[in-house]
């Protein structure tokens, strides 16, 4: 356990090499924390990958990457908005910040990138309906 929770931070401590500017990449997760073309974690520890990545295409204005970033085959499960893990919501937020923001860049697939923002949104505004206080910034700031 104690190494699974070392692969899920190794992500994050990666993010904040590169926004420190301690790496030669900014999006792309390699550096002295890790290496996310060797890297080989399980399941759960790829879906901290994915959400620290979502916040490096936002942070560094790369909204497109970010827009198309998918979630690989057999993750799916952790990003479930009810019983998913406490991360699904920022990668849900991330996500659809990502998603409006290319909306407004590209105007090829304005329509295919709100939909899905918005679809993204109902479902984080469901969930605030339903009793979880933690994303209400989430929600405002997506409205």
């Amino acid at each position: 356990k104690e190494l699974e929770q070392a692969a899920c931070l190794r992500s994050f401590w990666q993010l904040c090499l590169n926004l420190m500017g301690l790496s030669d990449n900014t999006v792309e997760f390699v550096g002295k924390a890790m290496n996310e073309n060797n890297f080989a974690g399980s399941h759960f520890s790829r879906t901290f990958l994915l959400v620290a990545k979502s916040i490096a295409y936002n942070l560094f204005v790369e909204y497109e990457l970010g827009a198309n970033q998918g979630i690989e085959k057999g993750l799916e499960r952790f990003f479930k908005v009810k019983g998913g893990i406490f991360v699904t919501m920022m990668f849900m937020y991330h996500q659809a910040l990502s998603l409006y923001a290319a909306a407004r860049n590209n105007k090829k697939k304005k329509g295919e990138y709100r939909t899905q923002a918005n679809h993204i949104r109902k479902k984080l505004i469901s969930s605030l309906k339903s009793g979880n206080p933690n994303i209400i910034h989430y929600v405002s700031l997506l409205n």
